[in-house]
């Protein structure tokens, strides 16, 4: 199971650690330790949680014990002398680790993620627009809206797919790139008479393409440690369209 996988690891990979003498000990994402040197925090969990009490879901939390597990290898994590020093890949991150654990603010220094500019940049437009809309049969007058990553639910695909309902305009079409459950979220489109415009790509690797070839980025995330996709988004020269908490601050 999940969660007695993370429980077990966390603790017995600290007592290996324990045994050895290592000069530095990095933590890569601050809730598979109990004790480290340098923790690397890609987010925080708490932060989550204390969402999913906002928008009605804490009972996911409640009947989920992964959640659990995380939440307590997390705040052993945070404890005072079980770590030296925290990194934040976001401003976000650190005032949430401030905030729900009591992390000293010195503690932890927020160094944000970098977007390759080589890879992500407007000059691919030209090579990309008639490849990907041939490659997914779309029109020429398409208006192409870009969403990419995993978790859909999290990130907000259902309200793209309603906005679309509401907007009733056919040259809206929404590529949806990332690895998930789709069967859902192809219920919700059909329901609303949308399922021509939402295509559904998967997995794919030249991401680059995708936010080159299209009009605007849209992600209404329900939290965001760091959206690395928004810089990639901006950096291709596209409009965005997302939540205030996208975790680029």
């Amino acid at each position: 199971l999940p969660f007695i996988e993370r429980l077990s690891f966390a603790r017995n990979a600290s007592r290996l650690i324990a045994q050895e003498k290592f000069d530095i000990v990095n933590n890569q994402g601050g809730a598979s330790l109990y004790y480290q040197d340098v923790i690397t925090a890609r987010s925080c969990h708490r932060a989550w949680v204390e969402i999913k009490k906002k928008i009605g879901e804490y009972w996911r939390y409640l009947l989920n014990p992964l959640h659990h597990a995380i939440l307590h290898i997390e705040r052993i994590a945070m404890l005072p002398g079980n770590f030296q020093h925290i990194i934040s890949v976001s401003k976000g991150v650190k005032r949430e680790l401030v905030k729900y654990h009591d992390v000293p603010q010195e503690k932890i220094s927020a160094i944000p993620n970098g977007v390759d500019l080589e890879r992500f940049n407007p000059g691919k437009r030209l090579q990309a627009r008639g490849l990907i809309l041939n490659r997914y049969n779309l029109p020429e007058n398409s208006i192409i809206l870009l969403f990419t990553g995993r978790e859909f639910r999290r990130k907000g695909l259902k309200f793209i797919i309603e906005a679309l309902g509401l907007l009733d305009d056919k040259r809206l079409k929404l590529l949806v790139c990332g690895s998930d459950n789709a069967k859902p979220f192809k219920v919700i489109s059909q329901g609303l008479g949308v399922e021509e415009q939402v295509v559904f790509t998967g997995r794919i690797d030249a991401v680059e393409l995708y936010y080159a070839a299209s009009d605007i980025f849209v992600f209404p995330t329900l939290y965001e440690a760091f959206s690395l996709s928004t810089l990639e988004a901006a950096a291709s020269g596209l409009p965005q369209v997302v939540t205030r908490i996208n975790g680029t601050e």
